[in-house]
């Protein structure tokens, strides 16, 4: 995998620009947004409560 792993936990948001990868794990009940900007090659993602 080429660059590094963001991870996003409950309540965070976080930025990671390419080759970087951006996740969150373990929702369960909560809810997660991504925004992708492939012409910048950046994603936003938010965890918070359900």
């Amino acid at each position: 995998m080429d660059g590094e792993l963001v991870d996003v936990e409950q309540g965070q948001s976080r930025v990671a620009e390419a080759p970087n990868r951006i996740g969150s794990f373990g929702m369960g009940p909560c809810i997660a947004a991504a925004v992708l900007n492939h012409t910048q090659s950046r994603a936003w993602l938010c965890h918070g409560p359900g």
